[in-house]
């Protein structure tokens, strides 16, 4: 389960701890601000200690090294609460901002707060409410901070989680769901991915869904679907074919999966996130990537947005 957060002081005394959690082995980090600034900005919350944005020693466990483009204005007092920058990208709020929660143990009094400056994913709303006390070990209020720069007093800030935390955060988060043991048998699910705001759309989804649905693969949206729904239904796979995408977060959730294919854009060749996730839960990962669809704007073509198309010879060629 998870364990104390310790704390170690940065910088001068009574500025920032750098504070430390542990659950099963794996480690995530945060910054406890004692006196200094938080700045709320393009949906992100960056701590300036000492009039720069990160200690040196924070940054080695943070995801960016921000600078500070402007001077800090004070229009605003933040005290004793967890601060997460939220989101309502299903993926990235499941594997780098719901893990940050682990902070509210450290927080001061027989209520916490957590601070959120981005909503909750509306098909995960419900279940978070209702576990945050168990993360937090107490009742949680949570609030909605908004963009500006605050004044800031025992806030504490997490950094982008490692994603061996987070994949241990998320199965203990899902042993507190306490949903029935899957059923027996083989259970194959096809992952859709439908009206992606992020482009990436694979334009002949319905050709090869419909190959993998012949073969016994039931289709799925897991964005119609609570995420406690979303947590049954990945922990009965045996094989799991998806398309790359926010829903394939879920994979972290699976307990006797056999088979993943991840169809994917070459767009995103050098991206770690699903061979991350899936080597750090233990995931047999097969990624099919496709080719970029033709009459791509320019933006679309050099970026990751770009729809594309996959080749039914790849996938009838995959030996499984």
């Amino acid at each position: 389960m998870i364990e104390n957060v310790s704390h170690r002081e940065l910088l001068r005394p009574g500025a920032a701890t750098l504070l430390e959690a542990e659950l099963s082995g794996a480690k995530a980090y945060g910054l406890q601000v004692q006196q200094g600034h938080v700045l709320v900005r393009n949906n992100d919350v960056l701590p300036v200690i000492d009039g720069k944005t990160s200690t040196a020693e924070y940054a080695e466990y943070a995801a960016h090294r921000y600078t500070l483009s402007e001077p800090v204005r004070e229009v605003g007092a933040l005290s004793s609460m967890v601060l997460i920058a939220g989101s309502t990208n299903y993926y990235h709020f499941l594997m780098f901002n719901l893990p940050g929660t682990i902070f509210l143990r450290s927080a001061q009094g027989p209520r916490v707060t957590l601070g959120i400056v981005n909503p909750f994913p509306k098909n995960g709303e419900a279940l978070i409410h209702a576990l945050l006390p168990q993360i937090a070990g107490r009742p949680v209020d949570v609030v909605t901070v908004g963009p500006g720069d605050y004044v800031a007093r025992d806030v504490i800030l997490r950094a982008v989680p490692m994603m061996p935390f987070s994949v241990a955060f998320l199965k203990t988060m899902q042993s507190l769901v306490g949903r029935r043991a899957p059923e027996s048998g083989t259970f194959k699910i096809f992952v859709r991915r439908d009206g992606g705001r992020g482009g990436r759309m694979l334009l002949n989804q319905a050709e090869v869904e419909a190959w993998w649905v012949k073969r016994g693969y039931a289709s799925v949206d897991p964005g119609c679907l609570s995420l406690e729904d979303q947590i049954a239904l990945f922990a009965r796979a045996t094989h799991v074919v998806g398309v790359e995408g926010a829903g394939l977060a879920n994979l972290v959730f699976t307990t006797r999966v056999r088979h993943v294919v991840v169809l994917a854009s070459p767009a995103t060749k050098n991206e770690q996130f699903f061979p991350n996730l899936a080597e750090c839960a233990g995931l047999p990962l097969t990624t099919l990537y496709g080719e970029i669809a033709p009459d791509q704007a320019p933006d679309q073509l050099a970026h990751r947005r770009a729809d594309f198309v996959m080749p039914m010879d790849r996938v009838i060629g995959l030996h499984l």
